[in-house]
């Protein structure tokens, strides 16, 4: 929906076929994304760990 793309401070998320593609060099895991996904299912302990991040927002969009 790009939600998460449009709530990233710094934008490192774009949506590319429908999907979240979020650049690991502008990332800063404030969890902004998170909090805005409207369809958030994940846990903010994955805010540590840079690959689960990405599973939890490639998961939620699915």
């Amino acid at each position: 929906c790009g939600t998460c793309a449009g709530t990233c401070p710094v934008r490192a998320i774009t949506m590319e076929y429908g999907r979240p593609n979020i650049n690991r060099d502008l990332c800063i895991k404030c969890g902004a994304c998170y909090a805005q996904c409207p369809r958030s299912w994940f846990n903010f302990d994955v805010m540590n760990n840079y690959e689960a991040i990405m599973n939890a927002i490639k998961g939620a969009m699915e």
